[in-house]
């Protein structure tokens, strides 16, 4: 026997994981913004560091939907050298980058 059988389109898509976390300018000089996507919705948390480990300030602690998210601050009153952030989704590390904020 013979069948004939043509593909099938999914019936169900697989989520997106993939989530981008970058920020501008670099070096930072005055403000930052910090840009992020978000394949599922979650809580939040997006820490600022220095490089001694100490927090410095939390960024964003809030619930968001999917998709993508602009966070800004002024850097005015940090020193200028190198920080880094933290992005936590719930209780899941997502990603951690470097920072270099400098003054003019």
């Amino acid at each position: 026997y013979e069948m004939l059988t043509r593909p099938t389109a999914p019936t169900t898509e697989e989520p997106d994981l993939s989530f981008g976390l970058e920020h501008y300018p670099n070096p930072v000089s005055g403000s930052a913004t910090i840009e992020y996507g978000l394949p599922l919705e979650g809580d939040v948390t997006i820490v600022l560091y220095d490089m001694l480990g100490r927090r410095i300030r939390t960024l964003e602690d809030r619930f968001h939907e999917p998709g993508p998210h602009r966070y800004t601050f002024s850097t005015n009153d940090l020193a200028g050298g190198h920080y880094y952030y933290v992005m936590t989704i719930g209780s899941q590390f997502i990603a951690r980058r470097r920072m270099v904020v400098g003054h003019r």
